[in-house]
């Protein structure tokens, strides 16, 4: 049976709705006194989980200034700067009668929902104001579309289907911030690979995407700025996954290469040879050197017996020229990477069949300029540009370390017959001519401000270095007049004080110390000072010793391979029981994470020091 509800009385009833009303009216009082005294109070940011967190609706440590999760997966930690501000929502019942009547748009609303989204999120910022580094991480980090946005990040050689739902589809990132770097580059590190037209890349950033570079690309170019620069270091990591992602994502749809294919290749190598990542650097460089050759980059003026090329004819000379200048980037990258490590050089001179570049100023100007073959510069010392005279420079720089290489075990104590001494002359000769006939615009002093003359000179003394300790180590495995020893020994100092005096002229030591092989020859000079020192015992070799060290030990800070040579220096200095001051400041270097492979390494059956990969 069932129970009958107890009735209250009218007045019962009465009492209990006056005192719900009270009630209520002492909650709304004091909630309004509780928001009340928070007004004009400042809100706390530190307490906001950062981006990625909150969008993944993971609990955030809320570490500063990155969180232990977003370090743990490798992604770009920010923090917003203020609460996000309530999205006002319509009448949701009135709202789902409409779209029951209308079936198509329902169908798109999703679409319609998504650009209300997007136009919510300010990624371009108000007006052209740069961003600073404070602001421009929470640009990078835009709401991913996807139920896991975490997974290409963590795996981020996944299929295309994956990478296109994820990380291809997040929020572009800032046009001025992309702008910016991208002027970073062509500011700092563009005279190490001058290929890319400034304004024409430029302006293409402002075209539709499908007109655009490629983000691999600029994903590349963004990395190599943001390793440049105190301010976007942090990001350079970041941005390098990002550009292998959008490449191998390109590698899975496409099958066609073009010529930014094989700018990303020589651009990627040169990160990752930046970063210690030497055996990566080799098989981007490889990859870069195959797809010149597919598309015919070094027959680009072969004439009548020119090679059909994917790339089609040139629209005008500047087209040409870049080209031109893209083959001449991986040429010289090959004959620097070889000839500091002993690998087998790629591409044969024989078969190149393309001018050497123009001068910058025509190349930009548009304005089309003669130029001559390789081999016809070498013979006949015909007028170059300065990017030519550094592709002269790394041919002679290949060929000279290239005859260090060769040991014979039978010598010839005829200095006139023998085929080592008989190529030791020609390549001496070969590197003081050159020296002595540089173009005005790679001559030392006058052209200390420019980073293409102090490489080349760097390199060409280098080349020195290197030839003459040979000279000198076979000197000392056969029996010869002292004389002869003290003559080699002679020739070594004089290309050290070369070196170390354009290290001190140039205006950023951090930025001439960018490239690796500055640091081989930065190095090539601390040890002839270093052997000077234990011979000699000269005071000014020991001043120059100090310098070379305190140099490389304040852009080893930020520099892995200088540090990396640093502590290599420092460790056969106290072999030898030499101490400085500055030998301290090495242990407060940072150390690397990975397995730092030995770059110097010198090579018990051979004269030559060579780069050495040990993982």
């Amino acid at each position: 049976m069932y129970s009958v509800p107890h009735r209250h009385s009218s007045s019962d009833t009465k009492q209990s709705r006056f005192a719900y009303f009270l009630m209520s009216e002492q909650t709304v009082s004091d909630a309004r006194d509780r928001r009340g005294s928070n007004i004009g109070r400042p809100f706390d940011v530190s307490r906001l989980s950062c981006t990625q967190c909150r969008t993944r609706k993971l609990k955030c440590d809320r570490s500063r200034p990155c969180c232990g999760r977003c370090i743990k997966l490798g992604d770009v930690c920010a923090y917003p700067q203020s609460r996000l501000q309530p999205v006002r929502r319509g009448n949701k019942v009135a709202e789902s009668g409409t779209k029951t009547g209308q079936p198509e748009d329902v169908m798109k609303a999703p679409k319609e929902e998504d650009f209300r989204r997007v136009e919510q999120v300010d990624i371009d910022g108000p007006g052209e104001v740069l961003p600073s580094p404070k602001t421009v991480e929470p640009l990078l980090c835009g709401t991913v579309t996807g139920k896991n946005p975490s997974k290409s990040e963590s795996h981020i050689h996944s299929s295309a289907t994956e990478l296109r739902s994820s990380s291809l589809l997040e929020h572009p990132l800032c046009s001025v911030l992309i702008k910016h770097l991208i002027s970073i580059y062509f500011d700092k590190l563009h005279h190490a690979s001058p290929m890319l037209h400034r304004q024409r890349f430029i302006a293409s950033l402002d075209l539709p995407t499908h007109m655009q570079p490629p983000l691999f690309l600029q994903y590349t170019i963004m990395a190599l700025a943001a390793a440049s620069s105190d301010a976007y270091r942090h990001l350079s990591l970041s941005f390098y996954q990002r550009a292998k992602a959008y490449a191998n994502c390109d590698d899975i749809e496409n099958h066609r290469v073009t010529l930014a294919h094989a700018q990303y290749g020589n651009l990627l190598a040169k990160f990752e040879a930046e970063h210690l990542m030497f055996a990566r650097a080799s098989m981007s460089l490889c990859h870069s050197v195959r797809i010149a050759q597919i598309l015919n980059l070094d027959k680009v003026d072969a004439g009548e017996q020119k090679m059909n090329s994917d790339l089609g004819a040139p629209n005008d000379w500047v087209e040409l020229e870049e080209r031109r200048r893209t083959w001449w980037v991986i040429f010289c990258c090959d004959r620097f990477v070889s000839a500091t490590t002993k690998w087998p050089a790629l591409i044969h001179v024989q078969d190149i069949q393309t001018l050497l570049p123009s001068s910058d100023e025509a190349y930009e100007s548009g304005c089309e300029e003669k130029a001559s073959l390789l081999v016809d510069a070498l013979h006949h010392g015909e007028g170059y540009s300065s990017f030519a005279g550094r592709v002269i420079a790394a041919h002679l720089f290949y060929h000279t370390l290239e005859h260090t290489f060769q040991v014979n075990s039978h010598y010839d104590l005829d200095f006139g017959s023998d085929p080592f001494w008989e190529r030791h002359r020609d390549f001496d000769n070969d590197l003081a001519i050159m020296l002595v006939l540089l173009p005005k615009n790679l001559r030392l002093p006058g052209g200390f401000r420019s980073q293409n003359a102090v490489f080349v000179n760097a390199m060409l003394h280098a080349a020195n270095i290197c030839l003459h300790k040979a000279a000198l180590w076979r000197v000392l495995s056969q029996t010869v007049p002292d004389y002869m020893e003290r003559q080699y020994q002679n020739r070594l100092l004089p290309a050290a004080e070369e070196i170390l005096s354009i290290l001190k002229m140039t205006p950023d030591i951090y930025a001439t110390l960018l490239s690796p092989l500055i640091n081989f020859s930065a190095y090539m000079a601390a040890v002839v000072f270093l052997e000077d020192v234990l011979d000699e015992n000269s005071s000014q070799s020991e001043d120059n010793l100090e310098f070379m060290l305190q140099a490389m030990v304040a852009v080893g800070k930020t520099n892995a391979v200088t540090r990396s040579l640093a502590k290599q220096l420092v460790g056969e200095m106290v072999q030898h029981g030499i101490e400085f001051s500055i030998m301290e400041k090495v242990k407060d270097l940072p150390s690397d994470a990975t397995t730092v492979p030995l770059l110097a390494k010198p090579d018990p059956r051979s004269p030559s020091i060579t780069f050495c990969v040990q993982s």
